[in-house]
């Protein structure tokens, strides 16, 4: 079993995908009335931005005030796309170590909250050294 798509609720849906496709690179493979599907560069997971008429968010509450992302996109190299979205203007928040991991997070254009992690090659979360 993997993870199929990501459904990422935006309420431009033309202008989040062109934000997508420019800060992102991703590879638009199909679209559907209200949503656009990319594929995921390094994986067979997917993306997908849906038109929804009001914001829905891509986090849940911890308790009253840490809120967590529903999912992690993971890299090969964290500094160098935060480096890449802090350039372009985008809203990150810094690189953080710690557990073997480093990590930030990056806002899209409704506010959606992507947290980007690169896991320490020793760590049993890296993904070569998971056994399904």
């Amino acid at each position: 079993m993997k993870i199929g798509s990501i459904f990422v609720p935006v309420s431009d849906l033309d202008h989040s995908a062109e934000w997508f496709e420019s800060h992102l690179g991703l590879k638009r493979i199909g679209e559907w009335e209200g949503g656009i599907g990319y594929a995921l560069p390094g994986g067979s997971s997917q993306l997908a931005l849906v038109r929804t008429k009001t914001r829905q968010g891509t986090e849940f509450l911890l308790d009253e005030k840490e809120q967590h992302v529903f999912y992690n996109l993971l890299v090969p190299d964290v500094r160098a796309l935060h480096l890449k979205l802090s350039t372009r203007a985008v809203v990150t928040t810094p690189v953080k170590e710690e557990n073997g991991m480093k990590y930030f997070d990056f806002f899209d254009l409704d506010g959606n909250t992507f947290s980007v992690v690169e896991e320490n090659p020793d760590s049993p979360f890296h993904p070569d050294n998971v056994k399904s």
